[in-house]
């Protein structure tokens, strides 16, 4: 910028050219955007902002230049606004979907305050027309920004009558379920969850990676596909190498039987939910795995707070509790899993023992099945007691002659009594499946709910599996299973 005004021209000519020069996203680009969002947004913007609203002097408003100056302006946004409306409607596009481009492409933000402030400054605006401009242009945004956040709301379209889950999936096709890693470290643990999957001939695994990062140093983010990445087993490896040669490997020792497709996501946080959501939606996915670690940041648990609330399918959440060793025997035969299952009732722990029963169907794999039912417990919800005695009776009657496979039931008191029997559980287990929501007025909970440190994530149940108190180190897996506009309809009718 130095070297502009030296050459007699403007300063932001310089910092233009800088910006060309500078290659987007990391290291460069990402590098300098952290170290100068600080200024730019705590400092500058502010200061800028300050010194455009000084120039604007309401007692220089008269009627005679403010009428036409805003019939003028008003006229320029209807014109903007029916522009967008009638071709975007025309091409079947909805109505609120439609009203929300209208509003967005006929509104006014910074550039055009911009616009108006080097007008001023040139003498091509006296301070009265600008001072109109610029009213009305924050009156627009003022009014116009809480109408779009009611008129568009993008995770209708994850919403579907389909059900999309473990339960209710064909046994005679593919699973197909939906990897988010935001954590090189936990790649481990989701091949060991996906080898006590027990993937068959006739039920193979199909598994999309979908590789997590922050947008940085850029200004749109960025969806890539690495169907046709080439592998690089240097020391050089980029993270994005060395999460598609291990999932390759596995997919190799699987002999065909799991088949993964490979992405990554460049993407604020504030957006990073949508990019997962609507992945799961076009590939048709029953489970959407995310992970989950006690030092996730406050952005990272929003994230996942999101998908849980939007989610197209079935989501689990794994927590890796012990760093896993990869099982690497190439022999199909040779996988051995101790899975556990808490079942408390409700669609997430009759999702949690859909999960169990296929990976019982691993004749090297054992499951014990553990339901906790309140002593003196009134039924609320006839319907969910019918369905989980279903599932349960299916249950034993598909494993009632399996020496693999252990049902027990746990009568409890109250919260403390449940709290001591999962304490107790054997740090023998590899997975501890488990639902994440359930009546918190359930005498199995009772006195639980104060156990608040990743409850809204993980659950009441989860969270004590989660927490460092456990004698077990085993992987626990919470489940939540997709609601479909169906289940909400009973839900709020």
């Amino acid at each position: 910028m130095l070297t502009s005004e030296t050459l007699g021209l403007q300063a932001y000519f310089g910092g233009m050219v800088l910006g060309f020069a500078v290659p987007s996203g990391p290291p460069l680009g990402s590098g300098l955007a952290k170290k100068l969002n600080l200024i730019m947004f705590a400092l500058m913007l502010p200061a800028y902002i300050i010194d455009t609203g000084r120039h604007v002097n309401v007692m220089l408003v008269q009627k005679m230049n403010y009428g036409p100056v805003e019939l003028v302006v008003h006229l320029g946004y209807m014109g903007k606004f029916i522009a967008a409306v009638v071709p975007a409607r025309h091409f079947g596009m909805p109505f609120a979907d439609a009203f929300s481009l209208g509003f967005i492409l006929s509104s006014q933000g910074f550039f055009d305050i911009m616009l108006f402030k080097r007008a001023l400054r040139f003498s091509l605006l006296d301070e009265g027309l600008y001072s109109v401009l610029t009213i009305t242009a924050v009156f627009y945004a003022a009014v116009i920004t809480p109408i779009i956040s009611n008129l568009y709301n993008p995770s209708k379209r994850y919403a579907n009558y389909r059900r999309r889950t473990i339960q209710h999936s064909r046994g005679d096709t593919e699973l197909r379920i939906l990897v988010s890693i935001h954590e090189e470290e936990t790649i481990f643990s989701l091949m060991n969850l996906l080898k006590a999957s027990h993937s068959t001939r006739a039920r193979p695994l199909g598994v999309y990676i979908l590789d997590l990062m922050e947008l940085a140093g850029r200004e749109h983010p960025l969806l890539i596909n690495h169907q046709f990445h080439k592998r690089n087993r240097s020391s050089n490896a980029t993270r994005t190498d060395r999460i598609i040669n291990a999932f390759r490997h596995h997919e190799h020792l699987r002999q065909g039987l799991v088949k993964f497709q490979f992405f990554t996501a460049i993407t604020p946080y504030d957006t990073m939910h949508d990019d997962i959501c609507v992945m799961a939606l076009e590939r048709s996915t029953s489970l959407l795995v995310i992970t989950f670690q006690n030092s996730d940041s406050s952005k990272v648990r929003s994230v996942k707070k999101n998908v849980l609330d939007k989610a197209p399918c079935s989501v689990g959440i794994l927590v890796n509790k012990k760093i896993f060793t990869y099982f690497v025997n190439e022999s199909l035969q040779e996988d051995t899993f101790l899975v556990c299952v808490i079942f408390t009732g409700g669609p997430d722990s009759r999702e949690a023992l859909a999960y169990g029963m296929r990976m019982a169907e691993n004749p090297r794999t054992k499951v014990n099945v553990i339901q906790f039912v309140g002593e003196d417990e009134f039924i609320t919800d006839l319907m969910d007691a019918k369905l989980d005695l279903k599932m349960i009776n299916e249950f034993r009657s598909v494993y009632k002659d399996s020496r693999r496979v252990e049902f027990r039931n746990v009568t409890v008191q109250d919260g403390a009594e449940t709290s001591r029997v999962l304490l107790s559980l054997d740090d023998k287990y590899n997975f501890i499946l488990v639902g994440r929501r359930l009546n918190n007025e359930s005498s199995v909970v009772s006195g639980l709910t104060e156990w608040n440190n990743y409850i809204e994530e993980l659950g009441i149940i989860g969270d004590i599996l989660a927490s460092s108190d456990m004698k077990s180190n085993a992987s626990v897996l919470v489940l939540q299973q997709q609601s479909t506009v169906e289940d909400m309809m009973k839900k709020f009718g």
